[in-house]
């Protein structure tokens, strides 16, 4: 990313992003994931603005021409965060991510970091917000859904007030955390959802599933309930410190990824949540 930025360095970017990780041998590798998209935007958008720093030209072209990829294509269907072995799908949370991913656009061209329509980004992002709220929230289940008018939940849809797309004490959100902690949680762990996803065998609980309840539940004021949750999964941390991917919620025992960097990432997210969320109350949870 520093690369991008103007600081003496200068590499090319290609046409399409493209997806960095294991491709021989995995089926995931020429799935399109909407994700990504809001994941780059707003890692962008967050350095740009903590730090000030001058953009490149090649870093400006390469954003707008995401912005501009995701305005037009945010419509079709993806394989989602979790890369299912099945037809794309219109999941809720690819649809929140290539909100994210305009929302941020916008602002960069809105205050000159990049060039781009920001006036149709925010267009974009508007008819992304109504979607989801008219059909991403299944109002029979008071939850929001995997996919637009579906009936099951998935623990992604947790990022929904860590992006920014709702408030944390929406009761819309309040009751979807609500209803993923009943249907998910398993021994104090959250399983990601349970649809059949193509893939076969069991898995076990994804550690930063967890992690963004944490965060969910900091973010809406509750500090003792975010810590405890932050607690339990710490359990699948090894001597080291360690995580994977996964943990089998009865033994505790690790799978998957290790070590996985999603489950990191997810602790760190969920531990700055816990702690600016009790500063704000002045408390510092037990």
């Amino acid at each position: 990313m520093t690369a991008l930025l103007g600081h003496g360095v200068k590499h090319p970017i290609p046409d399409v992003l493209v997806h960095v990780g294991v491709r021989i041998g995995n089926a995931a590798s020429g799935q399109h994931q909407f994700d990504v998209y809001g994941e780059l935007v707003d890692a962008f958008h967050t350095y740009v603005m903590d730090t000030a720093a001058m953009v490149s030209g090649d870093a400006a072209s390469f954003m707008r021409r995401i912005a501009d990829h995701v305005a037009k294509t945010w419509r079709e269907p993806d394989s989602g965060i979790w890369e299912p072995r099945i037809a794309p799908q219109h999941y809720t949370h690819s649809k929140v991510m290539a909100w994210s991913a305009l929302q941020h656009a916008a602002t960069l061209a809105e205050d000159g970091s990049i060039h781009g329509d920001a006036a149709r980004w925010r267009r974009e992002a508007f008819e992304i917000r109504r979607a989801v709220m008219e059909r991403g929230f299944n109002r029979d289940r008071g939850t929001f859904i995997q996919t637009l008018d579906g009936q099951a939940v998935d623990a992604a849809l947790l990022m929904l007030p860590l992006v920014g797309f709702i408030e944390p004490n929406d009761p819309r959100m309040l009751s979807t955390i609500s209803v993923i902690q009943s249907e998910l949680t398993h021994n104090g762990f959250l399983r990601r959802y349970l649809v059949d996803d193509g893939v076969e065998g069991g898995e076990g609980a994804f550690l930063i599933c967890n992690f963004w309840l944490a965060a969910a539940l900091a973010r809406g004021g509750r500090v003792e309930d975010a810590h405890r949750v932050f607690m339990t999964t710490l359990r699948a941390q090894n001597d080291l410190g360690l995580m994977a991917e996964e943990v089998d919620p009865p033994t505790l025992a690790a799978l998957g990824n290790f070590p996985q960097a999603f489950s990191h990432i997810g602790l760190i997210t969920a531990a700055l949540a816990i702690r600016d969320a009790a500063l704000s109350r002045d408390v510092s949870p037990a």
